[in-house]
């Protein structure tokens, strides 16, 4: 890390088909930001080694030398470029915190996009301080659902980017959980979803209660490394919850033993640029928001202009169930000849043959290639 140029320049680029025009949704834009700032902060609390519980205000002792100012931003891919403090102090002689804290969190990130293990252990040798640094890279990185992309840069020419996709979270989330089972058995990975109804914060032991069916309410035990994502939920909202469980007889999850990730489900829309089913293919040209919604334990993704849901118990089979809806409806209506259709149908027809690109069409299906790179 030290031996490569560090400045103290910082670039998120929002890239990819889903925001092709730069037009980042603003919650999106400051979710990201938050989780760039957050990923500094924790770096800082590694290269300095200081061993004080990241509590309470614990962030703040680090602001004078790694919180960004915003500097500029451009489009067409929206670019958002900040800076560390220009002063930053220093600990010890020519030891500057600041950059140093951006050279670590940027090797990281840069470790994590191939999935070298080695390399991590070697940057946060501390466990706990990694997995505070994977979880904070893991919020950086795009929903797997949405086809866009994040590259996270620091002005270097040496170093041209790091480029978070849903592949990155993904990786994020399998290298905490392989952390938790290393001791358990493989089996006994689960996840839930459900409301929070219970928050055991700064008092023992810690943990969330999740309610996933009627009297049904689940206790998840989780560590130091989650303090900070669990004092940001709230009661009354839907949590899926992803660690160590104990099952009953009938398999059913009893309690987490050992939570390894704890995310709020977000409802805002997801935004489709590509599906695929049966091998076949279809790009989109534009981004297309389809509405999330979490009911009774059923997942729903829908758009209602189109007329194309999918539904499950779980949140990827309801994607998938979502991406055969819409190659059945291109199919069914898009391929039909205009007599066989009535009059809402002949305008969902004009309206998919308009949305999906004609190239590399195959087999009578005008759909561009690429599904799912």
């Amino acid at each position: 890390m030290a031996e490569r140029e560090t400045t103290r320049k910082v670039t998120l680029t929002f890239g990819g088909e889903a925001f092709a025009d730069g037009r980042v949704p603003l919650t999106l834009l400051a979710d990201k930001l938050r989780a760039l700032q957050s990923l500094l902060f924790h770096a800082a609390a590694t290269v300095s080694r200081a061993k004080v519980a990241r509590r309470g205000q614990w962030a703040n002792r680090y602001r004078d030398a790694v919180e960004l100012r915003f500097v500029d931003s451009h489009h067409s891919d929206l670019v958002i470029e900040a800076e560390l403090p220009a002063a930053a102090p220093v600990l010890a002689d020519e030891f500057d915190l600041g950059k140093q804290s951006l050279g670590l969190a940027y090797d990281f990130a840069e470790a994590l996009g191939r999935a070298d293990v080695q390399t991590l252990a070697r940057l946060a040798p501390d466990r706990q301080e990694r997995a505070l640094l994977l979880r904070a890279v893991e919020a950086m990185a795009p929903d797997p659902a949405e086809n866009f992309a994040i590259t996270f840069a620091n002005g270097s020419a040496q170093r041209p980017g790091v480029r978070l996709t849903g592949r990155s979270r993904l990786v994020a989330r399998r290298l905490l959980l392989q952390g938790a089972i290393d001791d358990a058995e493989p089996s006994r990975e689960a996840s839930i979803v459900g409301m929070l109804t219970k928050i055991h914060y700064d008092v023992g032991p810690q943990k969330i209660a999740v309610r996933v069916g009627p009297g049904n309410e689940v206790d998840c035990f989780y560590d130091d490394s989650l303090r900070e994502q669990v004092s940001n939920l709230c009661a009354g909202g839907i949590v899926e919850v992803v660690g160590v469980a104990s099952l009953d007889v009938e398999g059913r999850v009893k309690q987490i033993d050992a939570v390894t990730g704890i995310e709020a489900v977000s409802m805002e829309p997801v935004r489709m640029t590509r599906f695929e089913h049966g091998g076949r293919p279809y790009r989109l040209r534009e981004a297309v928001p389809f509405a999330v919604e979490y009911s009774e334990g059923v997942w729903a993704y829908s758009n209602e202009a189109l007329g194309i849901r999918g539904y499950a118990f779980k949140r990827d089979e309801a994607l998938r169930e979502l991406h055969q809806a819409f190659d059945f409806a291109y199919r069914d209506i898009a391929l039909e000849a205009d007599e066989a259709l009535d009059g809402k149908a002949i305008e969902l027809k004009k309206q998919l043959l308009a949305l999906v690109t004609p190239e590399g069409a195959a087999g009578g299906v005008g759909v561009g290639g690429g599904g799912g790179r």
